[in-house]
């Protein structure tokens, strides 16, 4: 059952396993809907750490519902409900937190992060960007320069730079993120922490009028020559810092509807699941007992035998 909830003394750890990236499906968002509203009702329960079991945290969304689309709950009801939570709710990162899963802790008042881990919104490699409320929370909570450059690029952030721009709090000094997480959650009910909500946070637009934007639009022209989605990213982050909150979210919901039907969207989504389907081999099994190979040989040392050389 996704959303379990474990009270570690008076905090609520949500639990999500969904290997092996902790996708987030629709299993996970009812999960997450129906534990957040149990916690935050449960006088038991003061504050709530959101972990995963495995081998990272929500690595972003399920990419089987890429084609008929995602059943409600949507991912933004999920963040909606996170952030509108009367509680404090501390996200415990680790692995590749990336794309929705990243937006889902921006959605969380605190970030807790494993010194290895990484964060990251990769959507603008498939000819999108992040459509649930990525665009609006990140620059609040981290700036417009980090959110530029996550978003923009598509590149990883490691922990260090995440920290260093405020899109996480703290870095846990243990391996253990779920008791460090806690850990933190006790400590910031004891200080009387505010809940810090993303969308409530505020960009002084002074620093980045037409002119910023301008010269952030020729920095990366050669680059991103002929790409639709780089330019909706900038086009985002330029209504996150002039406009309110709700009216930036209104723009983003009209620019990833306009993203997900745009041909090179489509394109880029090909290739990403073509270039995964031609590691699968049809009829092998994940199970098959593999052999070792010992010694190979390969006649004529060409260009072909060479290359196959390599390979071993």
């Amino acid at each position: 059952m996704q959303g379990e909830i474990e009270k570690r003394g008076n905090i609520g750890v949500i639990w999500i396993d969904n290997p092996p990236v902790n996708a987030i499906s629709q299993a996970v968002r009812e999960g997450l809907m129906t534990a957040v509203a149990s916690a935050g009702a449960d006088d038991e329960i003061h504050g709530m750490v959101l972990a995963c079991r495995g081998r990272t945290f929500m690595a972003g969304a399920d990419i089987s519902e890429f084609a008929s689309g995602p059943k409600p709950p949507g991912l933004t009801e999920v963040i909606d409900a996170l952030s509108a939570s009367p509680k404090l709710i501390v996200a415990a990162l680790f692995g590749t937190t990336f794309g929705g899963g990243f937006e889902v802790a921006l959605g969380c008042n605190y970030r807790i992060s494993a010194a290895s881990g990484k964060i990251g919104l990769p959507e603008v490699k498939l000819g999108i960007f992040p459509g649930a409320q990525g665009t609006q929370r990140l620059p609040r909570l981290a700036g417009v320069d980090f959110a530029l450059k996550l978003m923009v690029s598509g590149d990883p952030a490691s922990t260090k730079e995440a920290l260093a721009a405020g899109a996480i709090d703290r870095v846990a000094e243990t391996d253990d993120i779920v008791a460090a997480a806690v850990e933190y959650a006790n400590e910031l009910l004891s200080e009387n922490a505010p809940l810090r909500r993303t969308h409530e946070m505020a960009i002084d637009p002074v620093p980045y009028g037409k002119e910023y934007f301008d010269t952030f639009r020729k920095s990366i022209a050669r680059k991103t020559r002929g790409m639709n989605a780089p330019e909706r990213c900038v086009r985002l982050v330029e209504a996150a810092v002039n406009r309110p909150f709700a009216e930036g979210i209104k723009q983003e919901r009209k620019l990833i509807l306009e993203a997900m039907g745009d041909p090179q969207a489509k394109a880029l989504q090909h290739v990403f699941f073509a270039e995964r389907l031609a590691n699968k081999v049809p009829g092998l099994s994940r199970d098959i007992e593999l052999k070792s190979v010992k010694s190979v040989g390969i006649i004529g040392a060409g260009t072909m035998g060479g290359g196959i050389g390599m390979s071993f």
